[in-house]
């Protein structure tokens, strides 16, 4: 006797089973009924970690183009570290319906010179969100991409000199900003500067993604600076998962932290690099790591003990609490308090490839 299946029943059955691509594209040939889900899953939010997968990519979606008129729109993309700068504008220039674009290259042979580079392909995308974490800098001279600005609600980047550069007139509907910068650089007027930032109409969040938590929350104390609008947040990059969830998982966690009704430390809102990670952990039902509600900052420094005694180097551990101790730091904090990873190599996509 044949069993008919609901298609809803069939389509939460495979959407549970199917947590890497490689799964999905093996299946997508499986029947007419679920060739959609797959298509959607693989296709819908795209993550290219690499040259070799970006341009694989652009050779798939051109022998697509060639048997199928009208493909389904990617709405979002992650391209990762060392993606060339021809690959990146095959890429966006193929995929015309991107809303949400993340693009992390930090490689020096293939950093993009100047977002004006790219202003030609940015310019023609339906953009409102936009994280730009490639060392290259938001000078005056890309203001020339004013139409590819006043389109955007969501934008972070990690120039740490924008607060001096930004001209805000250029963004007509930005509702949240997150910078790369912990506040403390003496060069910067601090209160006219973020003050200038929090008087745009618009913006209802300001993210600092901060290396040093204790220092970006002193800066901000010490010159009276506690709007509620303000979040710290980790420096700590995580790739989305290989369907691309998790691509709006900063300012989630960012608007969810403004709405608290007070500040959740001392006199700040901020959330952790664990509360991160464990949500991206949710997304892809895989263990959680353990939670911290400060992120605590792990240093070298030198200790003196008596003269004519070579210093001994020693990791110091901070938060943003009054007291800072020398404590053991074990390997497992090291590892998970480091900071100086672009893209997290032990991030739930990692742990869900394993799986």
């Amino acid at each position: 006797m044949t069993v008919h299946i609901p298609l809803e029943i069939v389509i939460k059955i495979f959407t549970l089973a199917t947590r890497r691509r490689n799964d999905a594209a093996s299946w997508i040939r499986l029947s007419r009924q679920t060739y959609t889900l797959f298509e959607r899953l693989l296709y819908t939010k795209v993550v290219l970690l690499n040259e070799n997968i970006a341009s694989t990519f652009v050779k798939c979606y051109r022998l697509r183009q060639a048997h199928i008129e009208a493909l389904p729109p990617t709405t979002a993309m992650l391209m990762g570290d060392g993606i060339k700068y021809n690959t990146i504008i095959d890429v966006l220039s193929l995929c015309k319906d991107i809303t949400n674009l993340c693009i992390v290259s930090r490689d020096s042979d293939n950093i993009l010179p100047d977002l004006t580079s790219i202003n030609h392909i940015l310019d023609t995308l339906p953009l409102t969100a936009l994280s730009l974490i490639i060392n290259s800098s938001l000078t005056r001279s890309s203001m020339v991409m004013a139409n590819t600005f006043a389109k955007l609600t969501h934008l972070e980047i990690d120039d740490e000199g924008l607060l001096c550069r930004l001209d805000m007139s250029a963004f007509h509907q930005l509702t949240h900003l997150a910078l790369w910068t912990d506040l403390s650089d003496r060069r910067l007027y601090l209160p006219r500067l973020v003050n200038r930032l929090l008087q745009l109409a618009t913006l209802k969040v300001l993210v600092f993604r901060a290396k040093g938590h204790r220092s970006c929350a002193r800066s901000m104390e010490y010159h009276g600076i506690l709007d509620r609008r303000i979040v710290i947040a980790p420096s700590k990059v995580f790739a989305w998962d290989h369907f691309g969830q998790g691509s709006m998982l900063l300012w989630e966690l960012a608007d969810e932290t403004t709405n608290i009704p007070g500040p959740n430390h001392r006199k700040h809102r901020c959330f952790s690099n664990s509360t991160f990670e464990n949500r991206f952990r949710d997304l892809m039902a895989v263990p959680r790591v353990r939670q911290r509600d400060v992120d605590r900052e792990l240093v070298h420094t030198l200790l003196f003990t008596r003269p004519g005694i070579p210093p001994e180097t020693i990791w110091i551990r901070n938060d943003s609490s009054d007291d800072s101790r020398e404590e053991e730091i074990t390997d497992d904090d090291k590892e998970e308090d480091s900071t100086d990873e672009v893209i997290d190599e032990n991030s739930p996509s990692d742990d869900a490839e394993d799986g």
